[in-house]
């Protein structure tokens, strides 16, 4: 199976990463056909963003298309919400509306790839049992889902916790992997005969009905892991799990984690700096740069 289609989203916060992410994709699969979807709701976004992408990002491929946030029409309620995170749910949710193809290789636009990347599998990292991030994914899954005991097992020789057992993993940490969009069809149809309402407005049900001050940390929205999730416990497909090491690019600017998988980031562009900016070998005038340092979230 060749190698499909690159779909990177980004956001104004990451202008340069996601420059990495494309940059370091293609140097393990070049030739391949990519678009990047940009978030032109964000309230970080300048004038001119749209345009800024289309220029800087075709430096590294010829085959660039750039497809705004704003087309999908879900998206919008979320626009000057503050709510970037819950607006980056619900575009992948519904990729498939913006992209006419069967299947895709999906990523964020703040991944650096260290390595080929394999396709067609369910990347995970391990956590431990106590991870709280895992139980609040968990509660949104099963709310969403209306399924008792949710999360993705399966066994691995570093669950030292657990050995010889199942343990659940983590399928959201990897934000990357191909992505079916009769998948998403499937999911968003069963959120609607479930719910009574979509798969958006089901996002807003459950910020209504548990986002108050005393439940305000009882869940995390995970797209990844609710698709996975409803792949396992509601289509009953066997995923084909992978162990992908991520590491956090923010403590590796040494290289230190050159032998991973990949590393990613959970921070702006400035927030990284000019030094790691450098280490890429990416230009960008100083008036962007200034632009880019006024982005802290």
């Amino acid at each position: 199976m060749s190698q499909p289609h690159l779909v990177v989203l980004t956001y104004p916060g990451h202008f340069v990463q996601t420059a990495v992410t494309i940059k370091s994709f293609f140097r393990h699969n070049p030739d391949v056909p990519y678009v990047v979807i940009v978030d032109d709701l964000s309230e970080h976004c300048w004038p001119t963003y749209v345009e800024d992408c289309q220029s800087f990002y075709a430096d590294f491929c010829k085959a660039l298309t750039i497809l705004k946030v704003s087309a999908l029409p879900q998206a919008h309620a979320t626009k000057n919400t503050g709510h970037g995170w819950i607006r980056q749910q619900v575009v992948k949710l519904h990729l498939d509306y913006l992209i006419d193809l069967p299947l895709w290789f999906f990523t964020d636009g703040d991944v650096e790839f260290k390595s080929a990347v394999p396709h067609d599998v369910v990347p995970y990292v391990i956590t431990k049992p106590s991870y709280k991030v895992t139980e609040r994914q968990n509660f949104y899954v099963s709310k969403m889902l209306d399924i008792d005991n949710p999360g993705i097992f399966t066994t691995h020789p570093h669950m030292d916790w657990a050995p010889n057992c199942r343990a659940q993993v983590c399928v959201s940490s990897p934000p990357f992997r191909t992505m079916h969009a009769k998948t998403l069809q499937q999911l968003r149809d069963y959120i609607v005969d479930l719910r009574g309402h979509t798969i958006a407005q089901s996002h807003t049900w459950l910020h209504d009905t548990f986002r108050n001050e005393i439940d305000a940390t009882l869940f995390i929205e995970s797209e990844f892991e609710l698709i996975e999730n409803f792949r396992t416990h509601v289509l009953k497909e066997n995923l084909n799990l992978m162990y992908y090491p991520v590491r956090d690019s923010f403590y590796g600017l040494d290289n230190t984690y050159q032998e991973e998988y990949c590393v990613t980031n959970f921070v702006t562009d400035h927030v990284l700096g000019k030094r790691w900016l450098d280490q890429q070998n990416i230009s960008i005038t100083d008036e962007m740069w200034t632009r880019l340092q006024k982005i802290n979230k």
